[in-house]
């Protein structure tokens, strides 16, 4: 119920969440240090993890939901322009990849940058084509895209 897009320094993320029945507005996506942060999952286990990633990723501090594969939240951790993810464990991987896309809406948001959308744009096109994704986004870039605002 999610999308997380990133592309050239710009991570995005749609901010619709589901109280009991009725949509709400979230923040998924988070500046920690240099680093950019967006998750998909339940927000409560994923914003553990996002703390546990601020903590310093102590493998011994793994929140015990990340060591299973049927609880464990998705994390895309932008550094450098590289694009690192958590699907479970402590252990990230890197997505050699321009660009990447998480959540429910991940095959939209995808297919709108292998067309050449920005991160922006597959954010939009993920929240008009899947019904769990929208309620507006939020937008962080890194210090090289915001120059280029400047």
């Amino acid at each position: 119920m999610t999308v997380i897009a990133y592309r050239d320094g710009v991570l995005v993320g749609d901010k619709l969440t589901h109280l009991n029945g009725m949509k709400g507005r979230v923040t998924k996506v988070f500046r920690r240090g240099d680093d950019m942060v967006g998750v998909a999952g339940t927000m409560t286990l994923a914003l553990e993890m996002v703390q546990w990633l601020h903590d310093g990723a102590d493998p011994k501090q793994l929140p015990a939901f990340q060591k299973t594969n049927d609880d464990a939240q998705q994390l895309m951790v932008i550094r450098d322009r590289k694009i690192w993810l958590y699907e479970w464990g402590h252990t990230p991987f890197e997505a050699e990849l321009d660009y990447y896309a998480i959540g429910s809406g991940a095959p939209f948001a995808m297919a709108a940058m292998w067309c050449g959308k920005s991160a922006v744009e597959a954010v939009v096109c993920a929240s008009e084509l899947n019904t769990s994704c929208g309620f507006g986004m939020d937008i962080l870039r890194d210090k090289a895209a915001e120059a280029l605002l400047a």
